[in-house]
């Protein structure tokens, strides 16, 4: 052991070069200095710790990091500049109506929404189809309660996705301009007399003109207006989105111009009613008795469900709001089976003039308005009296047609835009139950 220590000594020189020493050291230095300012990694001071020193949040807290490490953090987040966090805006201002207004425009400018939108998104699986976002279960059922709910009590669906077309003009005009594209061979077309007199809504397959061979587009549902002359008639077709563009290209070409256009020669004027008829579809053997709950006690009398299969009943009922029970009902277990009063076809839904009227009454007259007035009540849940505001709405009610072998009991409710939340709660709170 001596030995090597003396051998290693002896290696070592008798003297040393102090400046040519200096010199090398130096270098040195300045090469480790020049490492340390331009690393060639581009991890910070707090990615290089080991994993049992590292902290939540560190990166912009300075004080997580070790003591001797904080200073040189310090100085890397410097010249990264001053970091501008914006200041989270509380709760109570983020949920303004406004605010939620605004959020609720941005994130239906992709898809549509219907009007009861909110009201299944809370309760609903939703899915985007044809455009809009629609509700396609719920949340806490499944497809045995909707058949429970069609066997024995009221489904309620709202299908106002589905477009109207209304189109006007001589009633000879328009069903010659139709016939191309309706097969005979099918079933009843538009001028079929069981519905010209506009009591009765039919159901026809639509084709491409003159084309019966290539396959249908769809099944429309078709309505003339009731109590009209056949120099001017009016006739609302009921599209579904999925061919609603292809079944637009077929009539403009059968009328030979763009839609909502006058044509001079034959006097026909087509009006895309899409977003301005909302339409709700009630089936079971208690669809009547839960729709009945929105009539008048006069009107109530009246069995609608007597009535033949797809007859169109038009009625003025109060507005739902005023009418709302406290609480739910259940349906009646019996309805009247004498009508003691007739009901006709005609009904003021057809007035654009009428639907604009009560459009305007739904926004100058609010929610928080009616409860207002609802809270001020001795008997709470009571009806309200009838308000210097309040119109009354008009409804066509189409009971369910017998053309399906599947037939089901029940009938469609038709009532202008902007009144959809309010007819939906009120049949929500008459027993009806909803389904996507």
């Amino acid at each position: 052991m001596t030995d090597n220590k003396y051998k290693m000594v002896g290696n070592v020189p008798s003297d040393i070069s102090v400046v040519r020493f200096a010199t090398v050291r130096a270098q040195e230095i300045v090469a480790l200095t020049k490492m340390i300012e331009n690393p060639q990694t581009t991890k910070l001071i707090f990615q290089k710790l080991p994993c049992h020193m590292r902290r939540r949040a560190m990166s912009h807290n300075p004080n997580r990091m070790p003591r001797l490490l904080r200073e040189a953090h310090k100085s890397q987040m410097a010249k990264s500049g001053p970091a501008l966090k914006p200041k989270r805006p509380r709760r109570k201002y983020r949920r303004r109506p406004s605010r939620l207004l605004e959020e609720y425009k941005k994130r239906s400018s992709k898809m549509s929404w219907l009007e009861t939108h909110l009201w299944h998104a809370k309760r609903f699986h939703m899915t985007a189809k044809w455009g809009y976002r629609l509700p396609e279960k719920s949340c806490a059922r499944g497809h045995r309660f909707c058949h429970r709910s069609v066997a024995e009590h009221c489904l309620l669906v709202d299908i106002s996705y589905l477009c109207c077309i209304e189109i006007q003009g001589p009633q000879n005009a328009i069903i010659h301009e139709l016939a191309p594209l309706c097969d005979p061979k099918t079933g009843p077309t538009f001028g079929a007399s069981s519905f010209l007199n506009g009591t009765r809504e039919g159901r026809v397959t639509i084709f491409q003109r003159n084309s019966f061979s290539r396959g249908p587009i769809g099944l429309v549902t078709f309505l003339w207006r009731h109590g009209e002359t056949p120099d001017m008639r009016t006739l609302w077709i009921w599209c579904h989105p999925a061919f609603y563009e292809q079944f637009l290209v077929e009539l403009n070409s059968s009328y030979g111009s763009n839609s909502d256009s006058l044509i001079e020669q034959t006097k026909i004027k087509i009006t895309l009613n899409k977003g301005k008829l909302n339409r709700f579809r009630l089936r079971g053997p208690f669809a009547h008795s839960v729709i009945s709950n929105l009539l008048d006690k006069e009107i109530r009398k009246v069995f609608i469900a007597s009535q033949s299969p797809g007859f169109v009943a038009g009625v003025d009922v109060r507005d739902p709001r005023m009418i709302l029970p406290q609480s739910r009902v259940k349906e009646h277990t019996s309805v009247p089976s004498q009508c003691e009063t007739v009901i006709t076809s005609r009904s003021r839904l057809w007035d654009a003039s009428v639907r604009d009227q009560i459009a305007q009454v739904r926004t100058s007259f609010p929610d928080y308005v009616v409860n207002g007035r609802r809270s001020q009540l001795l008997v709470p849940g009571s009806e309200l009296p009838l308000q210097p505001e309040e119109i009354p709405i008009p409804l066509l009610i189409v009971n369910a047609s017998h053309e399906s072998s599947d037939f089901v009991p029940g009938c469609d409710v038709i009532f202008p835009a902007g009144w959809a939340t309010a007819f939906w709660l009120a049949l929500i709170y008459s027993g009806g139950h909803a389904g996507g």
